[in-house]
């Protein structure tokens, strides 16, 4: 598993934040996730949703705005055709290094 997020810490960084105020801490959470997953780790949206402890919608309606704000992508998962596989861009991984990544 990824590392462990200090999400004070986090919430912090994010509140300071003004050109991204649209995301909430639970979206900064999945950010944080999506970045700090290691390559062979289990990508699908069930998987990251236990990882932090939340419902599949809420992943799905958090990655419809991720997609639009071109911060992560969804992919056919290669071993399932019902689910996809979730991802960070380029521009998310620089947006989480904006925030500061928490070690």
């Amino acid at each position: 598993m990824g590392r462990t997020v200090d999400f004070a810490s986090a919430a912090r960084r994010y509140m300071r934040d003004p050109l991204h105020r649209d995301l909430t801490i639970r979206q900064l959470a999945l950010l944080a996730v999506l970045c700090d997953e290691a390559a062979d780790a289990d990508r699908t949206t069930r998987a990251i949703a236990t990882r932090l402890g939340v419902a599949k919608p809420i992943i799905t309606r958090a990655m419809l705005t991720f997609e639009r704000q071109g911060l992560a992508e969804r992919r056919p998962d290669p071993r399932d055709r019902r689910s996809v596989m979730l991802f960070v861009t380029d521009e998310g991984r620089a947006l989480r290094r904006r925030l500061g990544a928490v070690k």
